[in-house]
């Protein structure tokens, strides 16, 4: 992943190389977001990563542990009026994660018992109160 750091026109632009040897948690990069507090966040095939400018802290899903993200494959963030992070995984989830707790939630978009695992959720706000769900099946 490449970074862009131009702050005013006529100088030479810098570009920034992000991958696993900075603590990137994987290469392929499928989505990102500059948050309200200036952090960018990235989603990848392999979790999310929080980028403060300096080093990476990376969330990846822990089974063991319920406030743990909900999927490795991250395909859509977004934060909402709260600075709560909606984060769309892999498996039809959305996962919540609350700044002031540091703790994720989940959010199923299914209860019908049907295996969802092949299943990927989109998340994004339309104005200040609606939130549009899209699931997709691989």
């Amino acid at each position: 992943m490449l970074i862009y750091n131009a702050s005013t026109f006529g100088k030479e632009l810098q570009f920034d190389k992000l991958d696993m040897s900075q603590g990137l948690s994987n290469n392929w990069v499928t989505c990102f977001f500059k948050d309200s507090r200036g952090f960018l966040w990235i989603g990848t095939w392999d979790g999310l990563n929080k980028y403060d400018g300096n080093r990476f802290t990376n969330f990846i899903p822990n089974e063991a542990d319920a406030n743990s993200i909900s999927g490795n494959m991250i395909n859509a963030i977004y934060e909402d009026a709260g600075g709560n992070l909606w984060v769309g995984t892999s498996g039809s989830y959305i996962t919540i994660y609350d700044r002031n707790t540091e703790h994720f939630s989940r959010l199923m978009l299914t209860s019908d018992g049907i295996d969802r695992t092949l299943e990927t959720a989109y998340c994004f706000f339309k104005g200040k109160r609606q939130l549009v769900i899209n699931r997709h099946r691989a």
